[in-house]
Order: C-alpha cells, then sequence, then structure tokens
C-alpha cells in the first residue's frame, strides 16, 4: 500500500512537473511570437517609411513637372499676347494710314 501511494505521490510530483514544463514551453512560445510580431511591425514600419518617402518624391517630381509646364504656358501666353498687341498696333497704324489716304478723315 506503501508503494502504491508512493506511485500516486510521484505521478501527482511527474504532472506537476509536466505542468510546470509546458507552461514554461508556453511563456517560451508566447515570447517568440512576440518578438516575431515584433519584427514584423518594424519592418511594416520601415516599409511605410520607404513608400512614404518614395510618394513625397514623386509628388515633388510632378509638382516640379507642373511648375515648368505652369511657366511654359505662362512665357508661351505673354508671348502670344505680345504677339497680338504688335499686330493691334500695326492693324491701327494700317487702318489710320488707309483712313488718312482716303481723305475720310476731311469729310471728302
Amino acid at each position: 500500500m506503501e508503494n502504491f501511494i508512493k506511485n500516486i505521490f510521484d505521478i501527482d510530483e511527474e504532472a506537476e512537473k509536466y505542468q510546470k514544463s509546458l507552461e514554461k514551453e508556453k511563456l517560451q512560445l508566447m515570447q517568440d511570437r512576440k518578438s516575431k510580431i515584433e519584427e514584423l511591425d518594424k519592418e511594416y514600419i520601415n516599409v511605410l517609411a520607404d513608400e512614404k518617402s518614395n510618394l513625397n518624391s514623386r509628388l515633388k517630381n510632378i509638382e516640379t513637372q507642373d511648375t515648368k509646364q505652369l511657366d511654359d504656358y505662362k512665357r508661351k501666353s505673354e508671348e502670344i499676347k505680345n504677339i497680338f498687341a504688335q499686330k493691334k498696333v500695326l492693324l491701327v497704324k494700317s487702318f489710320a494710314k488707309s483712313l488718312l489716304e482716303s481723305g475720310e478723315l476731311n469729310g471728302q
């Protein structure tokens, strides 16, 4: 009977050891999982920062290109405005000369 009771205590002690080893393994797995999640978070943050940097670079390039196009448009617009102003002056001079030559201003 003593042997039977001793076996029961041994089994209980082994079960306790097994439970502690399972708890230790569980804790280790949880720590591993936590460190993997932290690693993934760091990688995600780095990728996100890279993508943000790339996006900012592309936006800056687009803005620079748009600014150049706008400046070209303004320059061409000024050139066209000047050409029309010159043509207007020439047309007014031509019209005035034509009126003077026709004598319509003198009441003829």
